[in-house]
This record gives structure tokens, sequence and C-alpha cells, in this order.
């Protein structure tokens, strides 16, 4: 082979492995996109211009919200505080909250009130719960008494309220 004809083929061979490599890189890509998790579309609370936005407040707590909703706190509580994460509009029926929360020192909890003016506030995770009428529940990070404060705080929480008896999962199957 002549000199010009290895060229060529040399050209051609580094064009081809180029568009092999770059058909691979294109392919981890969509491999990576439909290995992340996506929100479970049965849970009521959803992420909008309603939801909980990133913050700081003055008792040296900051949380940060993840796209998919995650929300994590950080720093030392100086005194008990709560964060409105959003107020979701229900149907009349039977629900059930869950919050993957990976600490014991900060509560997770939603409160209503209902048609009597009664006030409902449960903390609980897995808590199954009946509204006997169309209600707006109010789904609150808070930390109470029980926190030593000065305590670092370093949390996660991954809220979720599903219609049934049954808890259900952040993420979708």
């Amino acid at each position: 082979m002549n000199y010009k004809t290895k060229r060529i083929l040399k050209t051609i061979a580094l064009v081809l492995v180029g568009a092999l490599l770059g058909g691979a890189i294109i392919g981890f890509t969509d491999i990576g996109e439909k290995l992340q998790p996506t929100r479970n579309d049965e849970n009521f609370i959803v992420v909008n211009d309603t939801y909980v936005k990133d913050g700081t407040n003055d008792k040296g707590v900051t949380w940060k919200v993840s796209d998919d909703g995650t929300i994590k706190l950080y720093g030392k509580s100086t005194s008990a505080d709560s964060i409105v994460v959003q107020n979701v509009a229900l149907k009349a029926g039977t629900y059930t909250y869950s919050v993957g929360n990976d600490k014991v020192n900060v509560d997770m909890y939603y409160s209503y009130v209902d048609a009597n003016g009664e006030h409902y506030i449960a903390g609980t995770t897995n808590d199954t719960f009946e509204l006997v009428e169309d209600t707006t529940v109010q789904v609150v990070i808070c930390w109470l008494e029980k926190v030593s404060f000065g305590e670092i705080i370093g949390t996660t929480f991954r809220p979720i309220i599903v219609e049934g008896e049954n808890p259900g999962d952040f993420y979708a199957k």
C-alpha cells in the first residue's frame, strides 16, 4: 500500500472509532438516566411551585431540596422550629402518610382542621388517616423540645401521602 492509501484508511478508522465511542458514551448516558429513580406518581405531595424551597432560618438550620423532593436538613438548632413543606388538598377518603427520615431527633408530621374546627396532628411514619370531607393537609418538618439544642441536625426526608391503608414508596418501582 502506498502512503496516500494508508493515510486514507487511517482517517476512516479514526472516524469509525470515534463514532463507536460516541455511540457507547450516548448509550451509557441513556443507561445512567434509566437507573436514576423517579418519584412515585401516586404521591399526593407534588414538587411544584408550592413545595418548600431551599432555605435557612434564624435558628441555625439550613435545608436543601432536591429536584425529586428529597429534603435534607443541616445545622445546629438553637430552639424548636418547623418548616412547612406543602399544603396538600385531598378528597374525602383514606390515606397513609410516611416519611423516610434517618434520624430520630427531628419529626415530620401532617396536620389538618376538620369541618367542626377540630385540629388534628400526627407525626408517626406509616400513619393511616381518614378524611370525611375534602380537606387541605399541611405537611411540616419540625424539631421540638426533645432536640438537644446545639445538636447537629443532619437528616433526610422523603415525604409521601398515598391513598389507601398501605404505605407508599417515595420512588416508583
